[in-house]
This record gives C-alpha cells, sequence and structure tokens, in this order.
C-alpha cells in the first residue's frame, strides 16, 4: 500500500525469491569472481590474525572450492583463527559444509541457510533438487527429466528462483543445449541429506542414462568435443 500511497518511494529488500509485484526490478547477486571472492576472504582472515600473503595458491583452491559464495568465504576465513589455512583447505577439500558452521560472532550458518531453503520446496522441486545433485559436472533438461519425469523443467525454474542452482551461460555453439549446475558447497550439502537411500533408484538411473549415451558416443567419433560436453 505504501507503494500505491507514495509514487516517489523506492525500497530496497533482500530476498532468495522476487517479490512477485508491480515495478519490481531484480538484481541478481552472484557469487563473487576470483579475484574478488580472493579479497573477501584475505581480508577476513586477516581480521582473524591469519597471514596468507605467502601462499596464494591455497587461496585460489579455497575460493575455488567455496565456488565464491560471500557467506562461505566470512565463515571459512573466520576458521583461520582455529587453523592453519592449508590444514583449513585439507578439511574443505573431504567436506566443505562440514567447517562452515555458526563462528563466535553468531551470524547464521551457510549449512543452516542452505536447510532453509531446501525446506521452502515442493515435492517436486525437492525431488529434482536431490537429482540435480548427482551431477558433478552440470545436467541438460532431458538427463533431469530421466531421473524425476516431466516435471522438471517447472522446478528448475524454482531451484534457479531461489539460487540453488544456476542457469549456464550460453554456449557459442549452435543448437547447444541449455544446462544447469549447482555449486559445490550447495550439491555436498544436498548429498549430505541423501545418506538414507531415498536416491538410490535415482543413481541407477543416472547410470543407465550415461551408459546409453557412451553406447551413441561410440556411433559418432570424431566429434570429441561435443560429447566431453554432454558426458561432463
Amino acid at each position: 500500500s505504501l507503494l500505491l500511497d507514495i509514487p516517489t518511494l523506492h525500497l530496497l529488500v533482500t530476498s532468495r525469491v522476487r517479490l512477485g509485484i508491480t515495478g519490481e526490478h531484480e538484481i541478481a547477486v552472484r557469487p563473487l569472481a576470483p579475484p574478488a571472492a580472493s579479497e573477501l576472504f584475505v581480508a577476513r582472515a586477516g581480521e582473524a590474525g591469519a597471514e596468507l600473503g605467502d601462499d596464494p595458491a591455497v587461496v585460489t583452491e579455497i575460493v575455488d572450492l567455496l565456488s565464491g559464495f560471500p557467506l562461505a568465504l566470512e565463515l571459512a576465513a573466520a576458521r583461520t583463527r582455529h587453523l592453519p589455512p592449508r590444514a583449513l583447505l585439507d578439511r574443505l577439500r573431504v567436506r566443505p559444509s562440514e567447517l562452515l558452521n555458526e563462528d563466535d560472532s553468531g551470524r547464521r550458518s551457510l549449512s543452516e541457510a542452505l536447510s532453509w531453503a531446501v525446506s521452502s520446496l515442493r515435492t517436486e522441486e525437492h525431488v529434482a533438487l536431490r537429482a540435480a545433485a548427482l551431477f558433478p559436472g552440470g545436467w541438460t533438461l532431458p538427463a533431469l527429466e530421466r531421473l524425476c519425469g516431466a516435471r522438471a523443467l517447472d522446478a528448475m525454474s524454482v531451484l534457479v528462483d531461489t539460487g540453488l542452482v544456476v542457469l549456464e551461460p550460453a554456449s557459442s555453439e549452435e543448437h547447444a543445449e541449455a544446462r544447469w549446475r549447482m555449486f559445490d558447497v550447495v550439491r555436498e550439502h544436498v548429498l549430505a541429506q541423501c545418506d538414507d537411500g531415498s536416491t538410490d533408484a535415482m543413481v541407477s538411473t543416472y547410470l543407465e542414462h550415461y551408459l546409453e549415451l557412451l553406447g551413441s558416443a561410440n556411433e559418432t567419433l570424431g566429434r570429441e568435443q561435443e560429447w566431453f560436453r554432454v558426458l561432463a
């Protein structure tokens, strides 16, 4: 009602999803690019008392593992108070979300933020999210439909809007299929929730799908670049 009563009023709202109101303009906050992500991590680690200047390769790999997520970088940097940077990297290689719990400043952990986002999904969207987490290098719509049915596109729309998956930039290849991907920290969190055997049937279908693709690839040797992309 305020927007109707005061035409000159502008509101800046942070949200995981669009509000769906007239006049809304969405500005997506994407993960940080490597230079900015590294600068943020180094700055926050410096505030925690860590010295990182002598080993930039460690910083680069930590930033890559955390996919440039600002919250993940902040929480990981806070951990340098307790672990040397290289030890932190070794732990993050195994379980990225293990160390990203709430720190002593009281910020909500990445795990809690992801759990909240996942809990807001409907059943078909939750199924699609679990199926998508099985693809380490991204997926196409036909591949995902093979695992979770014809409503996969509707589910992907919701998952993109909530920031749990991203649509990859358009390929320069003519007629290239659309591909989505999931950031490593999100994927690791989702897979950790699948230890109850709920995705066993999906895993079987996933393997069948790629075995069939490999069979097709044998018939079209000489188009290796195309197949590298399909099988990634």
